[in-house]
């Protein structure tokens, strides 16, 4: 097993809850220091001795300005410089706007978006010690759709949306990365009713029609926060099983030729997000097709087990785009990471999706950068 955290301090959020606890492990696998964070002291202890390998419990109130500072220099002082945050702490509130109680859409916004906010602003000036690092910041399919009846939770994971892209360009010349993770419907606690135990979010009728295991959601966390997505900045990375595309109303025949677990990988471009009036519109017209291609495939194959997604490269050093082209400057001006992609960077997306760690992200567009379009 690749070992891309070797005795790299990782502070996660809402560490003792289903992903929380995944995610602990995961990172403790590849050789991380992990430090399992909250307010449940018994449980984070447990759940740190069980973990092992240097492994710690902080005490962490993730609305509590104060209680960061007192967390992040308890990490400097055991384990040195945090390397990576995972701000995954959530708390769910069942009610659109008129029905929300006024005291629960505090509680929500202030664990999901002021909690991540908080969080960036003390780990960034310890990351700053590492000469970088990386935060994640686990979001919703919430944070991309309107979701009647989750009116404060909803409202929350469109902050952490915002929050993302702003402290992506903020903080890319420090070398520290922030992105967010979309995970669609996860099986965990908060996919259910609390009151009633009924799923929330019914997925039969969806491209995958099935809810995301952690496991699915972690193998993509890590692979955000590694060294490996290293020109991904301010970058949106879903995993929703094709949640986004809708109900599938028919499909068409599918390519005979892909079994079931076949993956489809288009190459796009980040330049398809922003097309002008210039000598490359047509490319980039071309390329904005491919998202549409993308997620109409994912729809058609999914309930035969086949995915599509779709790769963004931004500028990237090749034959046909130098970086030491006529106007390598000007791109790298565009770019808050400040340099160009290399093939490199665009591979191990490729290779992330054609994984089976990437069995259950379908009708996705990953966007490899370096920041452009946060």
């Amino acid at each position: 097993m690749p070992e891309r955290f070797t005795n790299r301090p990782v502070l996660i959020t809402g560490s003792v809850g289903g992903l929380g606890q995944a995610m602990a492990h995961a990172f403790a696998n590849e050789g991380a220091r992990v430090v399992v964070t909250g307010r449940k002291e018994e449980q984070g202890r447990k759940l740190a001795g069980y973990i092992g390998n240097g492994a710690i419990f902080v005490r962490l109130d993730v609305a509590n300005e104060a209680s960061w500072s007192n967390a992040v220099q308890t990490v400097e002082d055991q384990l040195g410089p945090i390397f990576v945050l995972v701000n995954n702490a959530a708390y769910l509130a069942v009610g659109g706007v008129e029905q929300v109680p006024l005291d629960e859409w505090r509680k929500v916004i202030d664990t999901n978006l002021t909690g991540a906010f908080l969080g960036i602003r003390a780990a960034a000036p310890s990351m700053r010690k590492n000469g970088g690092g990386s935060i994640v910041n686990i979001s919703s399919i919430a944070g991309l759709h309107g979701t009647p009846g989750l009116a404060a939770y909803g409202a929350s994971k469109w902050g952490i949306r915002s929050l993302t892209r702003t402290a992506a360009y903020e903080l890319a010349r420090d070398k520290i990365r922030v992105n967010s993770v979309h995970p669609g419907i996860i099986d965990t606690p908060l996919a259910y009713d609390p009151k009633t135990g009924a799923e929330l979010v019914p997925t039969g009728d969806f491209a995958i029609p099935r809810m995301a295991s952690v496991d699915e959601i972690m193998n993509y966390v890590l692979f955000v926060a590694s060294e490996d997505a290293s020109f991904s900045t301010g970058s949106e990375f879903v995993a929703d099983g094709g949640f986004a595309l809708g109900p599938i109303l028919a499909t068409q025949a599918a390519i005979p030729h892909l079994p079931a677990g076949g993956r489809v990988i288009s190459i796009g471009s980040a330049g398809a997000e922003r097309i002008v009036g210039t000598p490359g519109t047509v490319y980039y017209m071309t390329k904005s097709a491919l998202q549409s291609f993308t997620r109409g495939l994912a729809q058609e194959l999914g309930p035969k087990d086949i995915t599509a997604n779709l790769v963004q490269p931004g500028s990237t050093d090749t034959d046909m785009n130098p970086a030491d082209g006529e106007s390598a400057d000007y791109q790298r001006s565009l770019s808050p990471l400040g340099r160009f992609g290399t093939p490199a960077d665009i591979a191990a997306a490729v290779t992330f999706l054609a994984s089976p760690a990437a069995k259950h992200i379908t009708g996705s567009i990953i966007t490899v950068d370096g920041g452009l379009l946060a």
